[in-house]
């Protein structure tokens, strides 16, 4: 009996009471919550690892986006292209943020690269449209312009540049209606579109030589000096030839103002030379005694037209010239390099000429 009973101890074993149902729910939902936190988390990741990817962003790539494109269309090719990873989530990002819409055109990205970085470029706008450049330098005329330009742009023909420049489409307010277009392509450094053609180029160069001459007062010229705005030019475009350095521009003009209202000639070999294809010029004796309308040794007055394109100084000096009575000038060697002696006295003139002559520096 004692065996018995020490048997029935042995096999006895305690039971927990059993769990009560709401306690199963509760753990069950715990779970499934954990679960699910697990699961969002691990999406979450994902999904800003896909916005913004750890890895650095690769090289840069040219993209056009298509006039018309919607945000969603935008998105879906940046995906095409490997700059982001998924236009879903690139798309829901845009809407979170209220970034669009963006504008069509050439855009410039890196692959693999973050959603606010994308943004960022698409908010910026597209990149400018290519252009070309060219210069024109101060002191060329109709018959040089054309070949600079089309050194700097060798898609450009003379031929084209010339038949621009002489069909009458462009002209310039200033121009009077029976003059040509020269002196009014103002030296400049220009930028213009990948497509632009030799018209648009001439357009750009007169519209900036009106720019410029309604800053300097061009329209005033009858009140500032007594000649009209294109007795002005004229008279720059001596101004522009004949000054070595900035500081005589105002006395040339000067001294042409002065021989004007004297009915002198100008004298301005300059003149003479723009008749000449060979540059540097060299006027021969039968040059100086030709009778045409540009050699202003022989015949009072202005030239027929400006004789090249004209500098910003050069407009200003025409405009507001020194006050004196001298009526001469000429390089001389006691002065600083490239400047002009300046005299009313005839004697004077011809003695610092004679300097000038011994010096070589090439006075008539």
């Amino acid at each position: 009996m004692l065996r018995e009973q020490v048997r029935d101890e042995e096999e006895y074993e305690e039971l927990r009471p059993e769990m009560s149902r709401r306690r199963k729910i509760v753990v069950v939902g715990l779970g499934v919550f954990i679960v699910f936190a697990l699961f969002a988390g691990l999406v979450s990741f994902w999904a800003y690892r896909q916005l913004f990817p750890s890895s650095p962003p690769g090289d840069e790539i040219v993209l056009d986006i298509p006039t018309g494109s919607s945000t969603s269309a935008i998105a879906d090719l940046l995906e095409k292209k490997n700059v982001i990873r998924s236009a879903f989530l690139f798309k829901l990002y845009v809407r979170v943020k209220n970034a669009g819409p963006f504008l069509a055109g050439t855009y410039r990205f890196p692959t693999n690269d973050s959603a606010s970085d994308v943004v960022r470029r698409l908010r910026a706008g597209p990149l400018p449209p290519p252009t070309r450049r060219f210069t024109v330098t101060p002191g060329l005329n109709l018959r040089q312009i054309p070949a600079q330009i089309t050194t700097a742009i060798p898609t450009f023909s003379v031929e084209k540049i010339n038949a621009a420049l002489t069909a009458g489409q462009v002209r310039s307010q200033f121009q009077p209606a029976d003059k040509p277009i020269e002196g009014f392509l103002f030296p400049d450094t220009y930028e213009i579109g990948e497509g632009a053609d030799e018209t648009v180029a001439v357009q750009a160069m007169v519209s900036q030589f009106d720019k410029v001459a309604i800053e300097l007062g061009l329209p005033d010229a009858p009140a500032l000096v007594g000649y009209s705005p294109y007795e002005v030019l004229t008279v720059a475009s001596l101004v522009e030839e004949e000054a070595k350095v900035d500081a005589d521009r105002a006395k040339i003009a000067q001294v042409i103002y002065n021989r004007l209202r004297q009915g002198m000639p100008l004298g301005v070999d300059a003149t003479s030379c723009y008749l000449h294809e060979e540059r540097p010029c060299v006027l021969r004796q039968s040059d100086l005694e030709r009778d045409d309308p540009y050699n202003t040794r022989i015949n009072v007055g202005l030239p027929p037209t400006p004789i090249s394109s004209v500098s910003r100084a050069a407009l200003e000096a025409a405009l507001h010239p020194d006050t004196g009575n001298e009526i001469y000038y000429v390089l001389d060697p006691n002065l600083p390099a490239g400047q002009h002696f300046f005299t009313a006295s005839a004697s004077e003139f011809e003695a610092a000429k004679a300097r000038c002559r011994a010096a070589g520096l090439g006075c008539g």
